[in-house]
């Protein structure tokens, strides 16, 4: 049977909500260990936790929900039916960690990146038994302590380009699809450790999240043309901006403060930061102290109204409930009951 997309905006790491495939669940790993824990969406709690591979980082849904993919040191597969690792896939012989996935819009195949600066190409993602490895290509040259590319990008409407930010050469960089992956530069140079990027529904311009330098550089959302190649506003938010994801009527973006435990959303046809929503005190509840609070990845509903963001150091998940309104944040601690 055909798939027919459903949203205007494309989630590589929760790809199944743009094909109607309804929420169950939500997945946070822990960083700092080497699990996943599964969060049932409709009693709010944590209900399972899964062992994969040491420091699992991001995970990535297939189009059709039925599995989850976790990059860490190895990358691993659960079924979410039963809820269970169906296959590991060593990482040996990367010299980094896998750290991101992002699902391509076909649903066959996945990017999944590591940090040593290589990108690879995952093909037959549907049946764990058959995933295999398609290509291997380096984007970035090792140079330790890492070499990462960027986290989520943008696969073209078109499907002839993928679009991503460079975290190590801070810049942001195209893949033509349809030319074995060959780089584009799009913007050389200006962003500071740029993670996340989303672009507008029309692709006219896209928005990254510039973590900042540790020596004091702020971060910020930048906005760039990728046509021109040039950084066209500035947008202050919170403190090391790091997550982004886009609302499925393109009318905001949506990006997380690292540091401040909160998010922010920018509206954009201004390009102003219509409001942000803090968690700080949910965090304080639950006994998280200090001055980095950690909130990372980020995803949407499929109707919008809901954020669900990943605070991967501790295996939890936070939620903000009614977007735009109340704002209401819910943080779910990793602890199955």
């Amino acid at each position: 049977m055909e798939r027919v997309c459903r949203s205007r905006h494309f989630d590589p790491i929760r790809p199944h909500r743009s094909y109607g495939v309804a929420d169950r669940y939500e997945f946070v790993p822990n960083r700092t260990a080497d699990y996943v824990n599964v969060f049932d969406l409709s009693t709010r709690r944590c209900i399972k936790r899964l062992t994969v591979a040491p420091s699992p980082d991001v995970t990535a849904t297939t189009i059709n929900g039925r599995l989850l993919y976790v990059a860490g040191r190895d990358l691993a597969v659960i079924d979410l039916e039963e809820l269970r690792v169906v296959r590991i896939l060593p990482g040996q012989g990367f010299e980094h960690n896998f750290y991101a996935l992002n699902a391509f819009p076909e649903g066959r195949r996945m990017f999944l990146f590591c940090g040593d600066g290589q990108i690879v190409v995952l093909d037959k993602v549907e049946d764990p038994r058959r995933v295999c490895i398609e290509k291997v290509f380096r984007v970035n040259r090792w140079t330790p302590p890492d070499s990462s590319v960027g986290g989520k990008g943008h696969f073209t409407a078109d499907g002839r380009r993928y679009i991503n930010a460079n975290w190590h050469t801070h810049s942001v960089f195209g893949l033509d699809l349809a030319n074995d992956y060959a780089l584009i530069t799009l913007v050389p140079g200006g962003f500071s450790k740029p993670d996340d990027l989303v672009m507008t529904l029309d692709e006219r311009k896209g928005y990254t999240a510039s973590h900042g330098d540790l020596a004091g550089l702020p971060g910020a959302v930048q906005v760039f043309d990728p046509e021109a190649g040039c950084i066209l506003r500035t947008i202050p938010v919170g403190r090391r901006p790091a997550g982004l994801t886009m609302s499925p009527d393109g009318r905001l973006v949506y990006v997380t403060n690292v540091q401040d435990g909160s998010i922010s959303a920018i509206d954009t046809e201004s390009d102003e930061v219509v409001f942000t929503a803090s968690a700080a005190a949910q965090y304080r509840a639950a006994g998280i102290t200090g001055d980095h609070l950690d909130i990372e990845g980020v995803s949407v509903s499929a109707d919008g109204q809901t954020l669900y963001a990943y605070a991967v150091n501790y295996g939890a998940l936070v939620v903000f409930d009614d977007l735009g309104g109340a704002n209401l944040p819910t943080f779910m601690p990793g602890e199955p009951s």
